[in-house]
């Protein structure tokens, strides 16, 4: 009876794996498609097949060999499914081990312009990201707040790129933009602020040379930051976090943040300015970055490249059945503890 349930489940998976696939030929234009393959250098693509058909193997077979040294007795068929399952799986790095790298390339576009964004409403952020990042014509957004110089104090301006090949498909993104945020400027919340010809090029630098001028504020110092993922609803709350810690350790601060994805989270920045000589502020640099990660990981947040004093703050918050999770994948791929030792590690 056992094995009966066994073998109608597994019908019942491959009807579904059936049933995807049905579903994905039907969507496909297959026009499209045999045109496309038509296009196709098939000396190049049957290289290339034959390059990788070799590393599929290889790959399986380490995976085999790992399990084998955990005792644990796999066909060399099992283990290249282990190997293709991790192609859609995977903990982006985080257990500290890089197990595949991938490239993600887009289209570079003949042209790129720069619309800044200004508010003095911080709650005004939030809505206007989500806004533009729905229009999918941004190609990405930049978010800083500064106090000096005054010109800037109290106002959080959004530098929002746009790409195309031609002045017409710039033009045309540009009014998307405006209109995805229209109704904060009918409100008098915000508005674009005019970039002139001599200050736009530092805005469309890459990278930004005015970054390593904020670096060197303290003179003889530098900037550091505690750079969690937050959802982006909490950027009001994280701002007001950086200021209080700025009056309550005496330093100079700023807020860098940049939209990752369609704008569900973003990367922020609470950036504080020291110099290296002045042992006190040092210190105090150090307890306001420990204080902000604290804040950041009650509030939703991940650490990204979390310090060590940060990893241990993310694993006393993780469940208990992840940990243990964590600790048997380690063992697995890195029995010897030779891999980015010291980073992840679970006492």
């Amino acid at each position: 009876m056992r094995d009966l349930a066994k073998r109608l489940r597994q019908f019942v998976f491959r009807l579904i794996g059936l049933a995807i696939l049905a579903l994905i030929l039907v969507r496909i234009d297959l026009k499209a498609t045999i045109s496309a393959l038509a296009g196709l250098h098939w000396g190049y693509l049957l290289l290339a097949i034959a390059a990788n058909v070799p590393m599929f193997g290889l790959k399986a077979w380490r995976w085999q060999e790992m399990l084998r040294m955990q005792g644990i007795s796999y066909q060399w068929r099992d283990a290249f499914l282990v190997f293709m399952s991790g192609l859609f799986l995977g903990w982006f790095g985080t257990s500290g081990i890089i197990t595949k790298l991938g490239l993600k390339l887009y289209p570079r576009k003949k042209l790129r312009d720069v619309e800044t964004f200004v508010t003095d409403v911080p709650e005004v952020v939030p809505d206007a990201v989500f806004r533009l990042t729905h229009s999918e014509m941004i190609e990405d957004i930049n978010i800083w707040f500064q106090p000096y110089p005054l010109m800037f104090k109290g106002n959080h301006h959004m530098d929002i790129y746009i790409t195309g090949d031609t002045e017409e498909e710039l033009e045309f993104k540009r009014r998307m933009m405006w209109r995805a945020v229209q109704d904060h400027i009918d409100s008098g919340n915000g508005g674009f602020m005019w970039l002139t010809p001599d200050v736009k090029p530092t805005f469309l630098e890459m990278p930004q040379k005015s970054i390593a001028r904020f670096a060197d504020v303290r003179k003889g110092g530098g900037f550091q930051y505690a750079g969690p993922i937050i959802p982006v609803d909490t950027y009001p709350a994280c701002v007001k976090k950086t200021e209080e810690l700025g009056v309550k350790h005496r330093l100079g601060y700023s807020v860098m943040a940049r939209i990752i994805g369609r704008g569900h989270c973003m990367m922020f920045g609470f950036a504080f300015t020291f110099n290296r000589a002045d042992d006190d502020e040092m210190q105090r640099v150090t307890r306001a970055l420990d204080e902000a990660a604290e804040f950041a990981l009650e509030n939703g947040g991940l650490m990204w490249k979390p310090t060590i004093d940060e990893q241990h703050a993310a694993l006393a918050r993780m469940d208990p059945t992840t940990v243990r999770l964590f600790q048997r994948m380690r063992a697995l791929l890195d029995p010897n503890g030779v891999m980015n030792p010291g980073n992840w590690e679970v006492s």
